[in-house]
């Protein structure tokens, strides 16, 4: 398996072995380093439409790597970045009819606590009022880029302009991550640090807003009471 690869730059040559890269990121440049070609296309694709699908995976992670890779004799950035796009639009599509057929239901059972018709309410009026806003920063939200689209699937916006707009955002965003580890890759440490500390605020902004929110539904909820 190789283990180091040689990064011709504008200006100089720069030499990286795997221990230079963030260890997340080992295993996936690692993959596509022995295989290329496909395989970087695929992880590109599948990794976009699976960090729809299941939020929790790590799929900015397996584009940068994408876009580390890219642009040596076996991979071509352009594809790469197509890839990506595809999967993204596959993964907001299928959630975003998941939330259409199936999130009325759900809301309606009121298994899940919080998830009722006061929140179906709210979310419709959000989204009569700030849908475009909302799709077109989804993908710069860790964490709940599903919610978005499942959400505005279940206020029935559209779906020409859901489509619309988050494919602006998943264009934007996907060509920022790839193209920064393309261009970027002798800074590799120091462009995937300020990524994923990105990454890392946002979400813990949006548990902080998420917390104080729950904390005022409580007291007020009491108050009432």
């Amino acid at each position: 398996m190789m283990r180091e690869m040689v990064l011709i730059g504008m200006k100089k040559t720069v030499r990286i072995t795997m221990n230079d890269l963030p260890p997340e990121m080992q295993k996936y440049v690692e993959l596509l380093l022995s295989h290329g070609g496909v395989w970087v296309y695929f992880l590109a694709g599948i990794a976009m439409l699976i960090e729809y699908v299941f939020p929790i995976f790590p799929g900015d992670v397996a584009i940068f790597a994408a876009g580390f890779v890219s642009g040596d004799s076996r991979s071509n950035l352009i594809i790469v970045l197509i890839s990506a796009y595809f999967g993204s639009a596959i993964g907001f599509t299928l959630v975003y009819l998941a939330g259409k057929h199936y999130g009325r239901r759900l809301i309606a059972s009121e298994k899940i606590r919080y998830i009722n018709r006061r929140l179906l309410e709210r979310t419709e009026s959000w989204y009569k009022k700030y849908g475009s806003k909302l799709l077109i920063v989804s993908k710069y939200l860790p964490g709940i880029r599903f919610a978005l689209v499942f959400f505005s699937g279940v206020a029935d916006m559209d779906f020409r302009k859901v489509f619309v707009y988050t494919s602006i955002s998943c264009l934007i965003w996907n060509s920022m991550v790839i193209l920064l580890a393309y261009y970027l890759r002798q800074n590799i440490g120091e462009v995937y640090e300020v990524l994923t500390t990105y990454s890392s605020v946002v979400l813990y902004i949006l548990i902080g807003i998420a917390i104080i929110w729950s904390a005022r539904w409580f007291y007020l909820r009491r108050r009432k009471a």
